[in-house]
């Protein structure tokens, strides 16, 4: 089902909350040969689970049919058709983001304590000094979500994901801002995000 949707600036996103049984996200495609060949290759019922509500989020999103293709770093794109689109998944969510100009990028990330023991792995130094609360860990889970989001757009020239990416400080609400830094080049980004009781949402458009 449809957890939400919205436009931000250019780029038109949707969140689908998966409820359905997989024969009843199957019923939801009104001529499922499209993707009949790709489903075929799937061997988990979690990732069939996220392969059909991305499906159907795009469809909706696109107003149509769309074929997915990955290149060589696994970054998504539409089949014979020019706009941009990034994917997430996590547990029971999918997120989608659509744009028909710009380079987009998104992450949806369920919230978990177990950011309290991960937070070292994706984190600098500095970053660590600047985001660790460990009473809460909001900033945290941002902070990998957005880095995540920008990995996503630049893909590998963001090489390193610790040292060359770096999230700003910020003070976190139910909605804002994040600031980023690519360090090689010093080339600055600005990130959007949601968070909710089950979720947060990090997007960007270059």
């Amino acid at each position: 089902m449809i957890e939400r949707r919205f436009i931000s600036v250019e780029s038109e996103i949707l969140v689908w909350k998966i409820e359905e049984t997989i024969e009843e996200l199957l019923k939801q495609f009104s001529d499922f040969s499209f993707y009949k060949s790709d489903y075929a290759k799937i061997n988990s019922d979690k990732h069939r689970f996220q392969f059909l509500a991305s499906r159907l989020a795009l469809k909706i999103l696109l107003n149509g049919d769309a074929f997915v293709v990955y290149d060589q770093n696994g970054k998504p794109s539409l089949k014979d058709d020019t706009r941009n689109i990034s994917i997430s998944h996590s547990g029971d969510y999918v997120a989608i983001i659509v744009n028909s100009t710009h380079a987009v990028g998104i992450d949806i990330e369920m919230k978990s304590e177990r950011f309290a023991r991960l937070y070292q792995r994706y984190l600098s130094q500095i970053e660590q000094a600047e985001l660790f609360d460990k009473s809460d860990l909001t900033k945290v889970q941002l902070a990998w979500s957005a880095k995540e989001t920008l990995y996503k757009i630049l893909g590998g020239e963001s090489g390193e994901f610790v040292e060359n990416l770096r999230i700003l400080p910020f003070v976190p609400a139910h909605s804002g801002n994040i600031a980023a830094i690519y360090n090689p080049t010093n080339k600055h980004f600005l990130l959007n995000y949601i968070t909710t009781d089950n979720y947060n949402l990090v997007w960007m458009e270059e």
